[in-house]
């Protein structure tokens, strides 16, 4: 198995949350992006065609569930230029977008000719105010599970791209950044809510969070050297008071 294949931070998130009014922003948005998506772009014309797919995961067609087990993830904070590596960014700044966006990234993908389901409810441990993650087919492995699977049950694993100068999950991370910008122009010609569909993919919290974050962090940092100095002042004091009780012995 390749490296970039293995998903280290693919954990699933709690699918329901705690009744409240109004509904969570983050909630709606995921929703919204969803039901739009859905009467926005067509699903796959047949097995094996290039095609760009909105769909809930727990609304799947089996078959295609069944094919998805090989299918690679991708989320936008893969290629987020603004992003570090340890906040989940896997190709270099050079090559990445500022604040891709899944809708635009799976059309990127159809571009490139790989079938790709795109799951308006996903979000990455990391970046968890942004929704939507890809699946797309890069490669067709025999049998259809995965390479750990397979060799658990003692069965040859044979894999086969889909395009032969996309070898890798990082070449195709690197191939829908390129293709990011020709993305999202093409959809908003095709039809102007997309770029508020868009927009709603990343909820309002997430700039709002990381503010918060950031004053925090700066606090602490303050507190540490107001700390530090109050401290280095209490021994210089400490030692100028040893000097004048010597001095009057």
């Amino acid at each position: 198995m390749d490296s970039d294949d293995i998903e280290n931070m693919d954990f699933p998130l709690p699918e329901t949350v705690p009744d409240s009014s109004p509904q969570p922003r983050t909630t709606q948005s995921a929703n919204n992006m969803s039901a739009a998506l859905s009467s926005l772009m067509q699903p796959p014309s047949g097995v094996g065609a290039p095609s760009a797919q909105p769909a809930p995961s727990n609304r799947l067609d089996p078959v295609l569930r069944q094919r998805m087990q090989t299918w690679v993830s991708v989320y936008p904070v893969y290629i987020d230029s603004t992003k570090t590596q340890q906040e989940g960014r896997r190709i270099p700044p050079s090559k990445c977008h500022p604040a891709p966006v899944a809708i635009y990234m799976a059309e990127a993908t159809r571009l490139l000719g790989l079938s790709c389901v795109l799951e308006g409810d996903k979000r990455h441990p990391r970046d968890p105010f942004a929704f939507g993650r890809l699946r797309v087919e890069l490669y067709v492995r025999t049998p259809l599970v995965p390479a750990r699977a397979a060799a658990e049950q003692g069965k040859p694993s044979v894999k086969k791209l889909m395009r032969a100068d996309i070898p890798t999950k990082r070449v195709l991370l690197e191939k829908i950044a390129e293709l990011l910008p020709q993305a999202e122009e093409n959809m908003k010609a095709q039809d102007p809510r997309l770029a508020t569909i868009a927009a709603a993919s990343r909820s309002e919290l997430s700039s709002v969070i990381e503010k918060i974050a950031q004053n925090a962090e700066k606090g602490t940092q303050e507190g540490q050297a107001t700390s530090g100095g109050a401290s280095a002042s209490s021994s210089s004091s400490g030692g100028t008071s040893g000097k004048k009780k010597k001095n009057k012995k």
